[in-house]
């Protein structure tokens, strides 16, 4: 949710929730996949906002409309910027 979509959709709103969500601290996450016998845990940073920037860079009419072409998009990316060999 961001304050732009929140005004473009203001004449719709109906109702709003306010929710407090609380989530576990990187180090937490490891103790818990090592407790459940991982033996490495290599952090790394969320690509939400770079997939969501990268896909707003299509226009309406080459953007993906399902979750292949999403895929299709973004695993070329990822596998660079991961330096992932294989996906």
């Amino acid at each position: 949710m961001t304050i732009p979509l929140l005004e473009k959709a203001r004449s719709v709103i109906t109702d709003a929730r306010f929710c407090l969500l609380t989530h576990p601290s990187g180090p937490t996450l490891v103790s818990w996949l090592k407790e459940i016998g991982f033996q490495e845990v290599i952090p790394s940073h969320s690509g939400a906002w770079f997939a969501g920037q990268l896909f707003d860079q299509f226009s309406e009419e080459h953007r993906a409309k399902d979750i292949e072409g999403v895929d299709a998009i973004l695993r070329p990316v990822v596998k660079i910027a991961c330096g992932w060999l294989r996906l």
